[in-house]
C-alpha cells in the first residue's frame, strides 16, 4: 500500500494540472490523508529523527524509501521556496545516503546519481 500511495504521489507532482495549485500543499494534503504523515512536522524533524520516523514508526522499507526520497527530489525542484528547496534536498539527500549505506548489496544507480548531484550541489 504505502508504494502505491508514494508512486501516485509522485505521478500527481509530474501530471500537475492545475499550475495554480501549489505541488507541496497537494502532496502535503495527500500524505496526510493516504499515509497519516504529517508532512510539516516531517520537514522540521532533524534528518536522523525523519529517517527513524519513517522506517520504525511507518515502517517503510528501502524501497519506499527510495520512492519518498524521489518524491521529496522532485518536490525541491518544483518549488521556488529556497528554504523549502534546500530542505526537502537535504531530506532526500539522508534518505539516499541510508539506502546506499544499508542496501546490502543492491545497487541503486538512480539513488547513487541523486547523492552525486546533491553533493555538488
Amino acid at each position: 500500500m504505502i508504494g502505491i500511495v508514494l508512486g501516485k504521489l509522485i505521478n500527481i507532482l509530474l501530471q500537475r494540472r492545475d499550475p495554480t495549485k501549489d505541488p507541496i500543499s497537494v502532496i502535503s494534503q495527500q500524505l496526510s490523508t493516504e499515509l497519516d504523515i504529517d508532512f510539516t512536522s516531517f520537514l522540521l524533524m532533524e534528518e536522523d529523527a525523519a529517517l527513524d520516523y519513517l522506517i520504525n514508526v511507518k515502517k517503510f522499507s528501502l524501497e519506499h524509501l527510495r520512492v519518498f526520497g524521489n518524491l521529496l527530489y522532485s518536490m525541491a525542484t518544483e518549488t521556488d521556496d529556497a528554504k523549502v528547496k534546500q530542505k526537502l534536498t537535504s531530506s532526500a539527500l539522508a534518505i539516499y545516503k541510508y539506502i546506499s549505506a544499508n542496501g546490502k548489496g543492491t545497487m541503486y544507480l538512480d539513488v547513487e546519481y541523486r547523492v552525486k548531484e546533491l553533493k555538488n550541489a
